[in-house]
């Protein structure tokens, strides 16, 4: 594997990571470790369960990480076409 695709896939790990860990702690994002104990032990959230709706669901965070790489790409190309 060259080194160009094994940082593009990667970069795509890091991105569904990011993705999946903010699915998973949507349902906790406001709350306090407390609450969180209470609501789901004292292993916290271990599950997809739901929030805003849905279980699994990205939030706005996962939407400006995807943005941002989309923004890079473009800049990396204008760099190299010059």
């Amino acid at each position: 594997m060259n080194t160009a695709t094994d940082m593009r896939k990667r970069f795509h790990g890091c991105l569904i990571g990011g993705a999946v860990g903010d699915a998973l702690g949507a349902p906790v994002e406001f709350m306090g470790h407390s609450e969180i104990v209470r609501r789901f032990g004292s292993g916290g959230i271990r599950d997809f369960v739901p929030a805003y709706g849905r279980a699994g669901v990205i939030t706005d965070d996962t939407q400006d990480a995807v943005h941002r790489r989309g923004v890079v790409a473009c800049m990396f190309v204008a760099a190299c076409v010059g």
